[in-house]
């Protein structure tokens, strides 16, 4: 048979279909990309995301916050005792049915650092006191990093498979505040990823190629929303909006049955936090009593959107880009890809939305709008499938823009800054604000309201994190010690609120460095070789088995006690610890096992007042007075003004507090009072 010649090339076209021309011919596009090529997509942005954060993570001031603490606290509990509750008289914590104090965050980040709970006691067996610090910033820097790539596989599948990987990860961990959560043990990072992988799996169930991974994603998108709402119990109202996606006709699945799988892969989460707050509060959503949305909606609407101290799009200026993409394709009518950017808009809007009318609208602490900071990955997504067809100057300048923005966040941790501002005098403020408050934001004396600081530097312009953080950090960065002392006198708002001074003028060393610690080069890992002075700082791990040690003595269970403050002392030998063995014998009534305890005790831990309090409650409970009132007068002066021990030196022994938590620690509002 003659072949048929290609007059233009002289080429015949059975050579060029069979054979050696072809791969000359063969365009770019169509040729297949090396297995590793798509590994490398994702895996180097994300590498670099994980190097930097790691590097800029502080580990010595996890559990500096009341929120994390808690979360941080029950993950302890649940490790050391198959309990959840804390101790009573802790910050913020909420008295349940059965009498007993217990978190009231979600449990879902606590879940989440039970392994680290579990690794710390052989950690700090083998590298010394505090040294389990790193160990639960491991759960928040896996679930950013996680978050960061649930954004780009979204965004992989809004851009219809294209390369935008770098730009979706590195917007959603550095260009954003989610990158500051990295180095916080609280529920946000957690929050970001779940929302982030309902939506990217939704997106992912429409976009499948035959009808079992098409009812798959939507049964994992399910799941995510249901580790949401573990996190966060408002969150039941914001994640299902994730999975809009779910609407977009299939070929493969009708909208039908991935919804069903998708509501499957819901229930065990949901059944499982509604039998917890059960458990735990009694119903749901009762966890937040006596709170309220209080906040005038309009005026916390638009400083959440761009306001100078929390506004979203200040902190993170590629959420615009986010809400142009549906704006583009509403006008363009193009309603698959609207339900599908939709996806990532409406959560953004009902968070703000939440946020807006609500109490503390500004989140009381934390870098940017913490109550907003779960939407992130969401318009991450959507503005880098818009900034794919940008050129590529115009996409880094963004990028590096962003970056800068949040830079702050990353090298100063919030702790500190919270600290400080809870040091503050507390303003006076009208009757109405003050009881539109919760009620440990909020006192009377002397007949005038006074507020928590943070409620009035949130609408200080002259507070916004973009001043106060660089300033902190530039004011505490100092071995000298007076001079941070002079600097943290004199605040940025100093001439627009001259009363919010910290409450000690002038600041002593001691209290300075109990608010900021010691000035050290930080990175993710320093903490597991603490100096003296880190140790005693903080070590969350030791202050939370401490915190079971003191529930168990309140609950006079003296044999568990007596084992975890033994633990504690091996792990923890300092003065404080030695005076929880002690308290516990004294509830045992085992005085003669106290006193061989005691005369072992080195001068320098011997040294601490609350082993002179304990002692003063022994000689209480055997009716000596004289000696009891002078173990206590010894101290006195050790403790502020308002510590129940000054009230007890005048009063008779019987009106003496009963325990050595209730003699050296104010009563401090739980929940709802």
């Amino acid at each position: 048979m003659a072949r048929r010649i290609n007059k233009r090339s002289g080429t015949s076209v059975r050579g060029r279909m069979a054979g050696g021309s072809a791969g000359v011919v063969q365009s770019a596009a169509a040729r297949p990309r090396l297995p590793g090529h798509r590994l490398r997509s994702w895996l180097v942005p994300l590498a670099v995301v994980a190097v930097v954060l790691l590097a800029t993570v502080d580990d010595r001031h996890v559990g500096g916050c009341a929120d994390e603490r808690q979360i941080i606290w029950t993950a302890i509990a649940i490790t050391e005792t198959g309990q959840m509750s804390q101790a009573r008289g802790r910050d913020f914590t909420l008295v349940a049915p059965d009498g007993q104090a217990v978190s009231r965050y979600g449990i879902g980040m606590t879940l989440a650092q039970v392994p680290a709970a579990v690794l710390a006691p052989r950690v700090e067996g083998w590298l010394g006191a505090g040294s389990s610090q790193p160990l639960f910033l491991v759960a928040p820097l896996l679930l950013v990093l996680a978050a960061a790539l649930l954004t780009g596989i979204a965004a992989k599948y809004l851009a219809d498979g294209k390369n935008i990987w770098p730009t979706a990860i590195v917007l959603c961990a550095l260009g954003s505040p989610l990158g500051a959560y990295a180095a916080i043990g609280s529920s946000e990072a957690l929050q970001a990823a779940a929302v982030a992988g309902a939506y990217a799996c939704a997106l992912g169930s429409c976009a499948a190629s035959d009808r079992r991974s098409a009812t798959r994603r939507a049964l994992l998108a399910g799941v995510f929303v249901g580790c949401a709402v573990l996190a966060k119990s408002s969150l039941l109202v914001v994640a299902p909006a994730a999975l809009l996606p779910l609407f977009v006709p299939s070929p493969h699945a009708s909208r039908t049955a991935r919804v069903a799988r998708a509501f499957a892969g819901f229930i065990p989460g949901a059944t499982l936090w509604l039998t917890l707050d059960l458990v735990r509060f009694g119903r749901p959503f009762a966890s937040y009593p006596g709170e309220r949305f209080t906040h005038p909606f309009v005026d916390g609407f638009w400083r959440l959107l761009v306001g100078p101290n929390t506004g979203f799009l200040l902190f993170f200026p590629a959420g615009l880009i986010g809400l142009w993409a549906l704006a583009k394709d509403v006008s363009k009518r193009r309603w698959d890809d609207v339900l599908r950017v939709s996806g990532a808009v409406l959560p953004f809007l009902l968070l703000v939305c939440l946020a807006a009318g609500w109490w503390a609208w500004h989140g009381v602490w934390g870098w940017g709008p913490r109550l907003v900071v779960p939407a992130v990955p969401l318009l991450a997504a959507c503005a880098a499938r818009l900034m794919i067809s940008w050129p590529s100057w115009s996409r880094a300048t963004l990028m590096a823009v962003s970056i800068a923005i949040n830079l702050p966040g990353l090298v100063q941790h919030t702790v500190p800054v919270t600290s400080y501002v809870s040091n503050l005098v507390w303003p006076q403020a009208s009757a109405g604000f003050a009881t539109s408050l919760a009620g440990y934001a909020w006192r009377l004396e002397n007949g005038h309201y006074l507020v928590s600081p943070d409620q009035v530097l949130a609408a200080l312009p002259q507070a916004s994190p973009f001043v106060v953080y660089p300033w902190f950090f530039r004011a505490t960065y100092s071995d000298d010690v007076e001079q941070v002392a002079r600097a943290l006198e004199t605040p940025p708002w100093r001439a627009a609120r001259p009363d919010l001074v910290p409450t000690l003028i002038p600041m002593t060393p001691k209290f300075v460095r109990s608010i900021t610690g010691y000035p050290r080069w930080h990175f993710w890992g320093r903490g597991f070789r603490p100096s003296a002075e880190d140790a005693l700082y903080w070590a969350v791990y030791d202050e939370g088995l401490a915190d079971q040690v003191t529930r168990l003595q309140q609950r006079r269970e003296g044999a568990a006690a007596l084992g975890l403050a033994r633990k504690l002392v091996d792990l923890a030998p300092f003065g404080p610890n030695d005076a929880l063995v002690l308290e516990t014998y004294r509830i045992l009534a085992d005085r003669p096992a106290a006193a061989d305890y005691l005369s072992r005790l080195s001068f320098e831990r011997r040294f601490y007042p609350e082993v002179n309090v304990v002692l003063a409650l022994f000689e209480r409970d055997a009716g000596n007075e004289a000696m009891a009132r002078q173990f206590l007068d010894s101290v006195s002066d050790r403790y502020p003004a308002d510590a129940p021990l000054q009230s007890a030196r005048r009063q008779s022994l019987d009106k003496w507090p009963a325990d050595l938590q209730s003699m050296i620690v104010a009563h401090v509002k739980s929940a709802g009072e």
